[in-house]
């Protein structure tokens, strides 16, 4: 990149992005990327609805990375006990 006249500092704008839905390398993949993409998509509404003002954003993303791959009705579970344990007085 160097050598046709790109700046250092502008040399990763030109790489393509990476985006999961379109690199879906095996069969079915991309449908599972989207189904768990939905999933916890809704499972933040059911929480945001649950919590209202004491839904944090950070704090709902932190519990994803912390649960780690598990199947998303394990995710379900961790949720609702996230919910019952930020209502509790």
């Amino acid at each position: 990149m160097l050598g046709k006249g790109v700046l250092p500092e502008n040399q990763f704008r030109h790489l393509p992005r990476f985006d999961p839905r379109s690199n879906a390398s095996g069969y079915g993949e991309r449908g599972a990327y989207e189904i768990g993409e939905l999933e916890i998509l809704a499972q933040r509404t059911r929480a945001q609805t649950a919590l209202g003002a004491k839904f944090p954003m950070k704090g709902y993303h932190d519990l994803l990375l912390r649960t780690g791959t598990v199947p998303l009705a394990v995710l379900g579970r961790v949720i609702d006990a996230d919910i019952a344990a930020t209502l509790k007085p």
